[in-house]
């Protein structure tokens, strides 16, 4: 992602453009001093400061001079909620002490340490014992464009397949005791792609009921994070962490919803993607 500083010419604020921009970042159509209009984005209060989250914009004109004399937007205490409206702003340089500081970085992400982990050999549960999937035909539940989550989403839903599943895995964690991991990776009918993380009871539960090329509606996780991209994709912006309680439904196959996604670049692109 890429953080940006924007300007109406009255008040500048922080902006982060979503993985789907980086075209326009890599590319040098978006530069300091550029004039873009937000086509869809929503603004979230991160530890008391307001932000935007840039999901859509396109570059209304190259390099300007400074409009006006903007003021930092004050800290709120509300979140606002997301809008799809659209908005005119000017890249501006945010007022610093270093004379190298720059409106457009890109923040480098830390590599957790990922647990040693080798295949579990599981043991057959009894029939009687065997965990159940609710199913239904998701009529009423609103869901959410996978592009669309970020980390302050507050309450939401998406349908999405089941494009890959990993197998129930054993690790050992570093204070010594044993847990299970298992994950799969969702596609939903945008084109969106998250990847689904689920641990020690939760693991083995969801290892048995999540099924290849299935459809299913997830509720809110109840932990999410950005992506590892030592462990995921270049497509897939965060992970969602479900635990044995949560409330996922197997619906209907979609048609809408592909089972397979394909991105592709040039060769000459393939040692930056």
């Amino acid at each position: 992602r890429w953080i940006l500083l924007v300007s109406d010419d009255v008040n500048f604020m922080s902006a982060v453009a979503m993985s789907q921009l980086n075209s326009l970042m890599t590319t040098g159509q978006v530069c300091e001093g550029c004039l873009i209009k937000l086509i869809q984005y929503s603004s979230e209060n991160v530890a008391n400061r307001q932000i935007i989250l840039v999901q859509e914009m396109w570059v209304a004109s190259g390099p300007m001079d400074t409009i006006g004399q903007p003021v930092e937007v004050g800290s709120l205490s509300s979140t606002t909620s997301t809008s799809s409206s659209s908005s005119t702003s000017s890249l501006q340089s945010k007022p610093s002490s270093s004379s190298s500081s720059s409106s457009l970085s890109r923040p480098q992400p830390t590599q957790p340490t990922q647990p040693t982990q080798t295949t579990q050999t599981q043991t057959p549960t009894p029939p009687s014992l065997q965990p159940t999937i609710k199913r239904g035909s998701g009529v009423g539940v609103t869901c959410t464009a996978i592009r669309a989550l970020n980390q302050y989403t507050n309450r939401w839903f998406i349908k999405a397949r089941v494009t890959s599943r990993s197998a129930l895995k054993q690790f050992t964690s570093r204070d010594g005791k044993p847990g299970s991991l298992f994950n799969v990776d969702l596609l939903d009918a945008d084109g969106g792609e998250l990847r689904g993380v689920f641990f020690h009871e939760a693991a083995v539960k969801w290892s048995q009921l999540l099924e290849l090329n299935k459809v299913y509606i997830f509720p809110k996780s109840s932990s999410m994070k950005v992506a590892n991209r030592k462990f995921c994709g270049p497509t897939i912006d965060y992970e969602c962490i479900w635990d044995t309680g949560a409330d996922i439904m197997e619906v209907d196959d979609d048609s809408t919803i592909q089972k397979i996604r394909y991105s592709f670049v040039p060769l000459a692109q393939l040692a930056t993607t």
